[in-house]
């Protein structure tokens, strides 16, 4: 039970939930919050 919790980390969605939907904020945020980091990656690899 303790891990299932753990795994998901609806923390950070919170912050964006009271802006924006709850159960959309949860799954929309997981992805962007991946996606950004990674963008900024290539680019500093391709500059």
């Amino acid at each position: 039970m303790s891990a299932r919790l753990d795994r998901p980390i609806p923390r950070p969605a919170p912050h964006a939930a009271t802006t924006s939907q709850p159960v959309l904020s949860t799954p929309v945020e997981d992805m962007p919050v991946a996606v950004p980091p990674a963008a900024e990656d290539e680019q500093v690899v391709g500059s």
